[in-house]
């Protein structure tokens, strides 16, 4: 609480508060109307993800086969590159014909740590690799880019560094969907073998990825967005067709969601908050405790704020990499860090 009275009114009036008897009773009523004021709503609104926006059909953007303005002739020089994680719905890369398709022989998995996407070095988040299943008959769905002779050379050097944490280039059969019996061809894609230093397929169980995958965030964005993205696509290009793997992972992380997210987020919340009001009380400086209240509201507004918070109340990122890695489930902190809310 800013001891000055005058100090107190004016950060008041700078967050819109109600200069009520009971708001300068004490710090922790000060705390929770800013909270429910400026950031109990921002909880319970989801983030609106890409998935989800009207303009973004992946069904219908596959009639457009080409990303490029003017026309260019396939070649027999020409190569084409198999997409079967965020490459189905963000190719970075210029194509002149796409197709939906399968390959036999391998499970699609996430058992890569990303530590350079969806992650970071103190806390990966997963993504996808490819194991050799035990039918031949198994098949992993996603879509073939047809990469022009003209851009080849730039496009495969580009993949080759954005695919550098572990994943290997390689050439399979794709066959296209709906199945064609004659219609498949060789393709390259990337690969992450077990031999990799960010393989991660040790710690495999769908609740421990789930939870590795709630509190992880990288510089492209959320790993919950990358799960959730892979599967509704699955979905919309592929419907009816299985990926047992995938889809559990993401009923998974949908329930530690629902169930601990909005009372973790609200903890660390209200200790942000408080530090702030801590820290206006040492300085006596109402503008800039409000300033300090708005910059961490923008904060929220950012891709990975949700993460960022719920790691710090999920104890350090070590001790959670710990947890993640040895047999008991991170189960237990959740429970307590939730339970502390009550």
């Amino acid at each position: 609480m800013l001891r000055n009275k005058d100090k107190f009114l004016e950060l008041c009036k700078g967050l819109k508060l109600p200069l009520n008897g009971d708001i300068c009773s004490s710090t922790e009523v000060l705390v929770k109307h800013i909270y429910e004021k400026y950031f109990e709503n921002r909880i319970l609104e989801p983030d609106q993800p890409p998935w989800l926006d009207p303009t973004n059909n992946l069904c219908k953007s596959l009639y457009t086969s080409s990303n490029q303005t003017r026309y260019i002739k396939p070649t027999k020089d020409d190569v084409w590159i198999f997409g079967y994680g965020s490459l189905i719905w963000k190719p970075d890369f210029p194509f002149i014909d796409r197709k939906r398709g399968f390959i036999r022989g391998y499970r699609r998995l996430f058992y890569q740590n990303s530590i350079d996407h969806r992650g970071t070095k103190s806390r990966p988040g997963r993504v996808v690799t490819l194991l050799p299943a035990v039918s031949l008959e198994s098949r992993v769905y996603g879509i073939a880019y047809r990469i022009s002779e003209e851009h080849r050379d730039e496009v495969l050097a580009h993949l080759d560094h954005r695919e550098k944490n572990g994943y290997e280039r390689c050439v399979l059969q794709f066959y296209e969907y709906p199945e064609q019996p004659d219609n498949h061809f060789d393709i390259s894609m990337y690969i992450a073998t077990p031999d990799n230093t960010s393989y991660a397929g040790n710690v495999w169980k769908i609740p421990e990825i789930a939870q590795q995958i709630f509190a992880a965030a990288g510089p492209s964005g959320p790993n919950r967005e990358y799960l959730f993205n892979l599967a509704s696509a699955m979905r919309e290009l592929f419907p009816g067709e299985e990926d047992r793997h995938l889809y559990e992972l993401e009923a998974e992380v949908k329930q530690l969601i629902a169930d601990y997210e909005p009372k973790l987020l609200e903890k660390a919340l209200n200790k942000e908050i408080a530090e702030i009001i801590e820290t206006g009380n040492r300085d006596g400086d109402a503008q800039e405790t409000v300033r300090d209240v708005q910059q961490l509201y923008e904060v929220c507004s950012q891709p990975g704020w949700r993460e960022d918070l719920l790691t710090k109340e999920l104890e350090s990122p070590q001790e959670l990499l710990q947890a993640l890695h040895s047999k008991p489930s991170i189960g237990g902190q959740i429970e307590i860090a939730s339970s502390k809310c009550q």
